[in-house]
Order: structure tokens, then C-alpha cells, then sequence
């Protein structure tokens, strides 16, 4: 069985974007992870109206609390938890398909590291709403 990924997905009033992300989330080659995400403005619906609409049962909406900034989310990703491995989606990126396949193998071959972080891969918005990959 493939070891579990716990994923954060920090967003802040962004819906169209943050169904992008838990879209790469659902399209990932490695299926054991489950997703958390973590709305930082609780006056902002949206978010749960999203996770609502995708039905994916491994994508959950955290419990609303006040509003804490980014580098306070972010920390969330990173608490102790039962699986062995944690993650961080901001609602502004997405993981192209073998991501996390990609990461987790790269991490259970070498169990001496405790992080491993992966290059970017830079596109550009264009004025139509398209994405262009800018190699």
C-alpha cells in the first residue's frame, strides 16, 4: 500500500483557483492522500461551496476560526499527524499528475531526509484566462 499524504491547501479568497488545485489533487497518479483545506477568511463561503461541488472524499474543509495570514496556515501543514508524510497546496498552484507519486518515491528511497522540495514550473496568465507554459 502506498504511505499516506496529508495535504494542507491554505486559501484566501480565491474559489476559482482553489478548485484548480484540489483539481490536481483529484488528478494525482498517487491516491493516498487526503486534503484539508483551510479557508482563511470565515466570512468567505466559497471555499466549502467548492469542496461541496468536487465530492471527493479524501478533501475536507477545516473547522472555521479567525483569520490568521498565510505564514499561519502554512504552519498548519507541517503539524504532527498519523500519516508519514504532510504537504503544502497554496490555492494559487497546482501539481501537474505524478507529483506526489514523484515525491513520495524520491522520499521513501532515502529515509534519512526529512524534507524534500521540488522546482517550480513557471506559466503565464494571458488576457483570455489561458495559461501558457513558459519552459
Amino acid at each position: 500500500m502506498s504511505p499516506a499524504v496529508r495535504i494542507t491547501v491554505v486559501t484566501f479568497r480565491r474559489p476559482v483557483l482553489l478548485e484548480r488545485a484540489l483539481r490536481s489533487l483529484v488528478a494525482q497518479t498517487h491516491a493516498a492522500w487526503s486534503a484539508e483545506v483551510c479557508n482563511d477568511d470565515p466570512a468567505d463561503g466559497r471555499p466549502a461551496e467548492v469542496v461541496r461541488r468536487l465530492a471527493d472524499p479524501r478533501i475536507s474543509l477545516a473547522p472555521l476560526g479567525p483569520r490568521r495570514g498565510a505564514a499561519a496556515r502554512f504552519n498548519e501543514a507541517f503539524r504532527p499527524g498519523p500519516e508519514p508524510y504532510a504537504s503544502l497546496l497554496e490555492d494559487d498552484n497546482w501539481w501537474e499528475p505524478a507529483f506526489l507519486a514523484t515525491m513520495v518515491a524520491a522520499l521513501e528511497a532515502r529515509p534519512d531526509v526529512a524534507l524534500a522540495c521540488g522546482n517550480e514550473r513557471i506559466w503565464r496568465e494571458e488576457l483570455d484566462g489561458a495559461w501558457t507554459d513558459t519552459g
